[in-house]
Order: C-alpha cells, then sequence, then structure tokens
C-alpha cells in the first residue's frame, strides 16, 4: 500500500516520448513517485483531482531569495546606481543571519504559492537562508556569494560545503561577478568547485560593460560543464561557441533584463547552439516578483518581438527551461524536473475548470501564455505538501 494516490488528474510529465497523462493516476510513496499511470492502487489515502492539472515543480534557476525584503526598494534605475547607491548600502544598514532567514522564509512562501518547488540562490548568510527553506520545505542549491568586499565569503563556502547533509539542500560555489571579484579569488573559487564537484555560478555579461566577461572566463580556466553564467546578454557568435563546446549552463532572468534595461539575452541562438538554458527570476528587488509563470510568458514575448518571429522559443521549449532543463542546469535531473517513475515527488497542482483556462487546445500553450500562479492550488515536495490554497475544494 503507497502514501497517497492522486487520481482522474492530468499529467504533464515533460517526458518526450508521452507528455500528457489524461484521467491518470499520481502515486507517491516515501516521497517518491510510485505510480504514473491509469491503474488505481491501494493507497493510505486518494484524491481525486478531476479538472485538476498536476505539472513538474517549476524550477527558479537564479534568485537572490532575501532580497524579497527590498521589493520596490529603488525601481527604474540602471544597474549600476541601483546596486552601489541604493542595494549595497542598505545591505550593510540591514543584513544579519536573521534578517536572511526571515525574508529568505519569506521568499519561499511567495515561491510555493506560485507552484516552484527548488530555487538557486546567491547571496549572504546562506546557512541561515538554507535552514528556511529547510523549514519550508523547499528544495534548494544555496551559495553564498562571494566578493572580495567579503573576504570570509570563500571561508563560508567551504564550511557550507563541509557540513552539507541535508537532502533537500545543494551547496554551489557563488561568486558574484568579474567586477565584484579579482582573477585570483575566482580561480580559488573553480578550485573549490573542483574539489567538491559542485556548480559554480556567477553573474557574466549582464550589462554592456560586461561584454568580455565569457573570454575573460575562458582565458582564466572557469568555463566547464559544471559553470553556471546567469544572465549572458553580452555575448557574441564566437563566445556561443565557445560556451557550447565547454557546455557551460545559462540562466536566463528576461524581466529583471528588461526592468534594469541590461539588453536582450540571444537565447534562441544558444538553444539552437545545443546549451542548456534555464529561467530564474532574479531578486524581487529587481524583478519585483518570483512568479515563474511571469517569467515564463516574459521569455517566450521576449524572444518572439526580438527576433521579429512568432516561432522563436516555443510554449514546450519555455516550459522545459523552467522544469527539466532547469534541473539539468543544476545538476538535479536524476533527482527532480519532471514527473516520472522514482523521482522525487516534487510538483504542483493547477486548477484548470478556471474561466481563462477554457477551452484547451495545447496544454504546453496554456501554461506558458494564460496560467498564473494564482491558479495553483497546491505544491508538493518529496511526497510533501507545502503549499495549498485554503478555497480549494481537496484535502
Amino acid at each position: 500500500m503507497i502514501d497517497l494516490l492522486f487520481k482522474n488528474a492530468i499529467i504533464l510529465s515533460d517526458n518526450q516520448a508521452r507528455p500528457i497523462f489524461k484521467s491518470n493516476s499520481l502515486g507517491i510513496n516515501q516521497g517518491k513517485i510510485a505510480v504514473l499511470n491509469r491503474k488505481t492502487l491501494p493507497a493510505k489515502k486518494i484524491i481525486d483531482l478531476k479538472g485538476k492539472m498536476v505539472i513538474p515543480g517549476l524550477i527558479n534557476c537564479h534568485t537572490h531569495a532575501a532580497m524579497n525584503a527590498f521589493r520596490g526598494l529603488a525601481d527604474d534605475l540602471p544597474l549600476k546606481i541601483w546596486l552601489e547607491k541604493h542595494i549595497w548600502p542598505t545591505e550593510k544598514k540591514l543584513l544579519s543571519p536573521a534578517f536572511v532567514k526571515k525574508w529568505t522564509k519569506q521568499a519561499c512562501a511567495e515561491m510555493a504559492t506560485g507552484g516552484t518547488t527548488c530555487f538557486s540562490d546567491m547571496y549572504f548568510f546562506e546557512e541561515w537562508a538554507s535552514k528556511a527553506a529547510r523549514q519550508f520545505g523547499l528544495r534548494m542549491v544555496a551559495g553564498e556569494a562571494i566578493l572580495d568586499l567579503r573576504p570570509e565569503s570563500l571561508e563560508l563556502t567551504k564550511n557550507l560545503l563541509e557540513s552539507r547533509s541535508e537532502p533537500l539542500t545543494t551547496i554551489s560555489i557563488a561568486p558574484h561577478s568579474t567586477y565584484s571579484v579579482g582573477e585570483e579569488r575566482l580561480i580559488q573559487a573553480k578550485a573549490l568547485a573542483d574539489k567538491y564537484n559542485v556548480k559554480l555560478t556567477i553573474h557574466a555579461a549582464e550589462t554592456k560593460n560586461e561584454q568580455n566577461d565569457v573570454s575573460y572566463l575562458n582565458k582564466i580556466g572557469i568555463l566547464d560543464e559544471n559553470t553556471i553564467l546567469i544572465h549572458a546578454i553580452w555575448v557574441n557568435d564566437r563566445e556561443i561557441d565557445i560556451l557550447a563546446k565547454k557546455q557551460v549552463k545559462i540562466v536566463h532572468c528576461p524581466q529583471s533584463n528588461m526592468k534594469l534595461a541590461s539588453g536582450i539575452a540571444p537565447i534562441a541562438k544558444m538553444l539552437q547552439a545545443g546549451i542548456t538554458v534555464g529561467l530564474g527570476t532574479d531578486g524581487a528587488a529587481s524583478n519585483n516578483s518570483l512568479d515563474m509563470f511571469r517569467e515564463m510568458k516574459a521569455a517566450a514575448l521576449l524572444a518572439k518581438v526580438s527576433a521579429l518571429d512568432p516561432t522563436v522559443l516555443t510554449a514546450k521549449t519555455v516550459f522545459e527551461m523552467a522544469t527539466i532543463n532547469a534541473a539539468k542546469v543544476l545538476g538535479l535531473e536524476q533527482e527532480t524536473g519532471s514527473l516520472e517513475f522514482g523521482k522525487s515527488a516534487d510538483f504542483a497542482i493547477l486548477d484548470f475548470k478556471k474561466p481563462h483556462l477554457t477551452p484547451v487546445y495545447d496544454y504546453f500553450s496554456h501554461l506558458v501564455y494564460a496560467c498564473e500562479a494564482s491558479d495553483v492550488v497546491a505544491t508538493y515536495v518529496a511526497g510533501k505538501k507545502i503549499y495549498q490554497d485554503d478555497r480549494s475544494k481537496f484535502s
């Protein structure tokens, strides 16, 4: 007898061979997916999901979660002024372990209500941020922001790596950027990532002032299959070839990029070159939301209008950037990112009876172009319910 069975659901597995299962069952046992078919097996609890859709949990590949505290603090400004005149001075005054834990927990609540089950974070006091995520029940990749102005940050990262043991928490090495971290510390950070076989994630080529980032990072030996570049807007065709050959992963943050007027990342070209791309919201101070449904729609529309081609970046491709390809970016594809037998039961349940989701001709189209975070009625991570809309009619 399994722990929990959902029946009569529309299930989007994100499996290439058969992505949509109608009137189907999803069974959970010990936090893993144990049933994914038309069968109804004995279970300790059975829930009828007629009219509901189950999707893989959305994965936010780049956040600064505790920056939820700064949402709306300094809008309509260029990146340099936004950072140096507003964000960094405010952080200097307010940051503490308790502050980070409190606001990370608030960010977790926001993400869970929108169907996000995993996020990759780069910020300060990440030991406390990861505690907040674990207490809430969200899967997290924790990266202590490494900067030259915070020489202790590399040591804090080492401490995180040496103490890691929680099943829902993965550690990354997170140098902030090429303009805030010198060559010596960047090389040290990469050596640490190689030693522990973890991802290195860094803001790169975000503004026109950073348009040589890819060539520079390649020259000093930072780029390989375990490197994740966030933004990667100002890259040329030669650098895209480098990224593809080195199997570097990319995180696209379209709404933050638009709001800060940083530019438009050549995502379609990257995908054509075979580069794995995931989606991220960036922090709420530069977005101003952690809503992955908004991010998916923005990614699709921005690519189309910038190319003057409506066929660029289809809904299915964008949805994969928020699920299975996002998991590949973070190195978690064996655990999460799709609904498959034996994987962790990380998923969201959406109400597809709402007027704006009726009728349905293409589920991927609705998920990217029509769905809203408020359509999520429940979110599960490792088989545990971490969010349920009080108005929903199942339990």
